[in-house]
């Protein structure tokens, strides 16, 4: 499975670097594994009961669910406005609620599931993120606006999986159960959560 995604995100921890050079060396970090695999993480009381499935993040929308009908609905619009002009600003918030109240699909909730995206770190703490949104592309979170609410995970990691805010901007793998459950965190409104994930650095299948 091929990624095209990564994220960013306001912290709530100053202490976040900069995300070093792709061949920087990697961070040493006492209780964060940043990059460390699932199989040798130490099995707990939340660990997975059962294989996680490979999904894709077309498998979160319902099979009748399409976001470029929305953009579709408001594009001759906005063809009749300059940038920044302020009445194509407020099509823009248009797309972007009805973006925000994008159906989820219902079916994946509480099925254990393996999915790819970048982060959009939420909860850094001592330079390790213990929480983040799970998005499918770049930067969704400040460079460009939130992806639907069926395209976005919160995601909270198990003791021992944290990630290291050195390497945050890289694409991972998320394991663990989801749930389907509304959370407004600001940066992005999530229609998924995981809790207790698993991570893997991002490798292509």
């Amino acid at each position: 499975m091929s990624l095209g995604l990564a994220g960013c995100g306001d912290e709530k921890d100053d202490s976040a670097a900069t995300p070093a050079a792709a061949d920087a060396a990697e961070p040493q970090l006492a209780q964060t594994v940043a990059w460390g695999s699932v199989k040798d993480a130490q099995a707990g009381p939340s660990a997975e009961p059962q294989a996680a499935e490979t999904i894709s993040w077309r498998e979160l929308e319902p099979a009748d669910y399409d976001p470029q009908v929305i953009i579709d609905q408001y594009a001759a619009q906005l063809n009749e406005f300059q940038d920044g002009d302020p009445a194509a600003m407020e099509i823009y918030d248009k797309i972007q609620n009805e973006l925000n109240n994008a159906p989820v699909n219902a079916d994946m909730d509480g099925q254990w599931i393996r999915l790819p995206g970048f982060i959009a770190p939420l909860e850094v703490r001592e330079r390790a993120v213990w929480e983040f949104l799970l998005v499918p592309y770049f930067g969704a979170c400040i460079h460009v606006p939130p992806p639907p609410v069926n395209q976005t995970v919160f995601v909270t990691v198990q003791d021992g999986q944290q990630i290291s805010a050195d390497t945050a901007y890289l694409p991972v793998w998320v394991s663990g159960k989801l749930k389907v459950s509304r959370e407004d965190k600001g940066i992005g409104i999530a229609g998924y959560v995981v809790t207790d994930a698993m991570i893997e650095p991002y490798t292509e299948e």
